[in-house]
């Protein structure tokens, strides 16, 4: 699920580094969308209690050396999907 490419590190050395690959990644986004749309009609406790758990399952799988520019990606990502869905059930934003 990773795609490699090449990197600089610190002292010189050219490490073979590490980032999620764009098909892994569109998956789980799906993935996230049909969790975010079957629990999008739960109280928002619920739902905020159960996020926390999506993302360390993500970051588990995806956690590795070289690939800390695609968690925070990811997780963004997560938050543009559902705060639309959040907001739709208020009049506020």
């Amino acid at each position: 699920g990773f795609a490699l490419h090449g990197g600089k590190a610190r002292a010189g050395q050219e490490p073979r580094k590490r980032r999620t690959s764009r098909q892994k990644f569109r998956h789980s986004l799906k993935r996230f969308t049909a969790w975010g749309t079957a629990q999008r009609h739960r109280r928002l406790r619920v739902v905020f209690e159960r996020l926390p758990s999506q993302r360390r399952g993500y970051d588990k799988d995806y956690g590795v050396h070289g690939n800390t520019a695609s968690l925070p990606q990811c997780f963004l990502s997560v938050i543009r999907i559902l705060m639309p869905w959040l907001h739709r059930r208020r009049q506020r934003q």
